[in-house]
C-alpha cells in the first residue's frame, strides 16, 4: 500500500509547491494570492495531511476542520461504545466537515445531508433540522452505528450497513456483492482507523 501512495503523493506534494510558490510569485504565470487559491485548495492540502499521516494504517488524525466537533464525536463515542476515531472518520468520510455540506447547501444525489450525511426520510426520528445540526446528527450516527454493530457482529457490516443500507447488508454480508463505493467506503474507514483493509 505504501508504494502505490508514493506517486499520488508526489504528484500532491509537487503540485503543494507549486501553488505555494505561486502564491509567493516565484513562479511565471502573473500574480496568485493565497486568498485565489481559495477553499479548493485548503481542503485539498487537508486531505493531503490525512493521507500522508494514515499511511502507517491505524494512525488516523482528526483534520483542523474536524477540531470543532471533536468534543461532540468524543462524547458520542463514549456514550454509545464507538471507537472514537471510527465515528471521526466516517463523519469525515460523509462531509470532509466541509461547511457547504453541514449546513445542507450541498445535498447528496440520495438525499443525505449534514456532517453525518443522513437520509431524513429514512431516519424520521431526526428529521431534516435534526440531521443538519451537527449536536443532534453526531449522536444520532454513533448509536445508529452501534446499533448496526450489534445487529451485524462487526464494524465493517456495520460500515456498510451505514453506506449501503441496512436491508442491503442483511441480504448479502458477502463483500463480493457489495457496490464498489460500498466496498471501498469499508475499506478507506477500517483501514484508517484500525490498520487493517476490510
Amino acid at each position: 500500500m505504501r508504494a502505490v501512495l508514493v506517486v499520488p503523493l508526489a504528484a500532491v506534494a509537487s503540485l503543494g509547491l507549486w501553488v505555494v510558490l505561486r502564491a509567493q510569485r516565484r513562479t511565471p504565470g502573473g500574480v496568485v494570492t493565497i486568498e485565489q487559491i481559495g477553499e479548493e485548495a485548503g481542503s485539498l492540502l487537508e486531505e493531503v495531511v490525512v493521507t500522508v499521516r494514515r499511511i502507517g494504517g491505524g494512525s488516523w488524525v482528526l483534520p483542523a476542520s474536524g477540531e470543532p466537533y471533536r468534543a461532540m464525536l468524543e462524547s458520542a463515542s463514549q456514550k454509545y461504545g464507538l471507537p472514537w476515531p471510527l465515528l471521526a472518520r466516517v463523519a469525515w468520510q460523509e462531509s470532509r466537515f466541509r461547511p457547504d455540506v453541514i449546513s445542507g447547501k450541498v445535498r447528496s444525489s440520495a438525499g443525505a445531508v449534514g456532517i453525518m450525511q443522513i437520509i431524513p426520510r429514512w431516519h424520521p426520528e431526526l428529521g431534516e433540522a435534526g440531521a443538519l445540526d451537527p449536536a443532534q446528527a453526531i449522536p444520532y450516527a454513533a448509536k445508529f452505528l452501534r446499533r448496526l454493530f450489534d445487529k451485524f457482529g462487526s464494524w465493517e457490516l456495520a460500515l456498510a450497513a451505514y453506506n449501503w443500507g441496512e436491508g442491503n447488508v442483511a441480504r448479502s454480508t458477502n463483500e463480493s456483492a457489495w457496490p464498489k463505493e460500498t466496498f471501498a467506503y469499508v475499506r478507506d474507514v477500517t483501514s484508517d482507523v484500525f490498520g487493517v483493509v476490510a
